[in-house]
């Protein structure tokens, strides 16, 4: 019998379907039809990211019809990080008998043109959503625009840029690195059998010891996600948030899957092939730690003497992220630390809204920055039509010049950047380019965020006066961009089968 896929493969489509019902209570966590790392992310300490090209097209379909089965689901990745939460709960520690490795895989524009061209083509037509245009003309059409110039242009990255032909992105993790080793070899001779070329291997893994949790300039990353509407639980007490974490919101699916109804309710006009996939953005940013912590030690020592007086440095190095190096907001503990007496649970329980001018939390902070909550132009439903999934892990060493060769200035490091969204235009585009660098926002006169952004003064205020610093240096260098897109199993059985 001839399989045949559960939608409508159109050559050039004119229409667009309407989105699915917007999902309730926890129904998205038994799908085996969303890949894995989308909205249950692996959560892994270990990762590679493997960066494919096909020779040709009936080896990369094959390639992709052996690969199929070992690609992780929803529900599969769902399942296992409840039992090792409740584990971790219940022993105070990570329950070192229960470890996996998940593997999903994403297609560039390219990609996709060489193995399903059917469905690239349904991509080019009147109407589209502008997300779409900008996952088909790729990363390295929209460096300039995003602040990738210079040292950070396309000329000089180590993936994407122009001449090197990237099909597919292979995301692998595993909770133990030997695991890691041994699926990454397996993808290897897999790609190998087939005939696809291993353009870059990106590895990543979380930071050791009294590291773990942090990014490389030393701040504790990845607490402030939001949650997704019909896979996190609701909570009874605070509606429209995630049951035991005040003030994290509850984002409609919509945002990060393709093919349901968006925050405001509103659909984007998308073929149903995309339906249950979602945008990636990968991104490797080289973090250059000495020079960020100078810089930051150097624009405190030009503050005026009033305000070194009522900031610490530490306490102004923490105005830069918006949260102090433990993950502590500023915005509740403006001038020193209270770790000791807050849960992590409630790291994301407040709002700007009482500190319209940053006197607690500057407007240029980072966190302010990509989020400003309900003091965004357009108020909290507003901001919540920007949001991403992050998915990022840093690579390189800890930099501890003290712990020998290759943990200092020899050797680089940073964050392998990944987001997941339904549109990269309303998402990770706008938040980069219209938030991140944009000196305006969100007031005028605020700055480009100095952690993230682009070169430029940011406006301190305190205490109702008015402090510019000096010009910021960026110490992050883009090396590398790649848009991609992460398809259900349903589509990848469509391109297998079908096309």
């Amino acid at each position: 019998m001839t399989w045949s896929p559960p939608f409508p493969v159109p050559e050039a489509p004119t229409t667009f379907p309407e989105p699915r019902a917007d999902p309730t209570g926890d129904s998205l966590r038994t799908s085996d039809s969303i890949q894995g790392n989308i909205i249950a992310g692996f959560s892994k300490d270990f990762q590679s990211l493997l960066f494919l090209q096909v020779q040709d097209r009936a080896g990369g379909l094959d390639w992709l019809a052996e690969l199929r089965p070992r690609l992780a689901t929803t529900a599969q990745v769902a399942t296992f990080n409840r039992q090792f939460s409740e584990m971790l709960r219940i022993s105070g520690s990570d329950p070192q008998h229960l470890a996996g490795v998940w593997v999903n895989v994403s297609f560039t524009a390219e990609g996709l043109e060489l193995l399903a061209p059917r469905l690239r083509a349904s991509l080019q037509v009147e109407g589209i959503d502008d997300g779409v245009q900008l996952f088909t003309s790729g990363a390295r059409a929209q460096a300039e625009q995003l602040g990738d110039i210079g040292r950070s242009s396309p000329d000089h990255w180590v993936f994407g840029r122009d001449g090197q032909h990237i099909h597919l992105v292979v995301t692998v993790a595993a909770d133990r690195s030997e695991d890691l080793a041994v699926e990454v070899h397996r993808q290897r001779e897999l790609a190998a059998r087939h005939n696809l070329l291993m353009v870059f291997e990106q590895p990543g893994a979380t930071l050791p010891g009294p590291h773990k949790g942090q990014e490389h300039f030393g701040f504790k990353d990845g607490i402030s996600q939001p949650g997704v509407r019909g896979y996190d639980p609701e909570s009874q007490d605070h509606p429209g948030e995630v049951e035991g974490k005040p003030g994290t919101d509850l984002i409609a699916a919509g945002e990060f899957l393709l093919g349901y109804p968006r925050h405001n309710g509103e659909k984007r006009n998308i073929p149903e092939w995309l339906f249950d996939g979602s945008f990636l953005v990968v991104r490797r940013l080289a973090q250059d730690v000495p020079a960020w912590w100078a810089q930051v030690e150097h624009a405190y020592l030009q503050l005026p003497q009033a305000v070194r007086e009522e900031l610490s440095a530490d306490a102004f190095a923490a105005r830069f992220v918006g949260r102090w190096r433990s993950g502590t907001p500023v915005d509740k503990a403006p001038h020193t630390d209270v770790r000791g007496g807050r849960r992590r649970s409630e790291d994301n329980d407040f709002d700007f809204e009482t500190d319209p001018s940053g006197d607690r939390c500057p407007r240029f902070a980072h966190i302010r920055k990509v989020y400003p909550r309900s003091t965004s132009p357009v108020g909290v439903e507003g901001s919540n039509l920007h949001r991403i999934l992050r998915r990022g892990i840093p690579f390189g060493p800890a930099f501890d010049p003290t712990a020998g060769r290759g943990h200092g200035i020899d050797s680089e490091r940073g964050l392998v950047f990944a987001c997941y969204q339904s549109s990269l235009s309303d998402q990770f585009q706008f938040l980069q380019q219209s938030c991140v660098n944009n000196t305006d926002f969100p007031d005028s006169d605020d700055g480009t965020d100095p952690v993230i952004g682009v070169d430029g003064p940011v406006t301190l205020h305190l205490g109702g006066d008015t402090t510019p610093v000096p010009s910021l240096q960026r110490c992050i260098q883009t090396q590398g961009s790649v848009y991609a897109l992460t398809p259900s199993m349903e589509t990848l059985q469509t391109i297998i089968e079908a096309e």
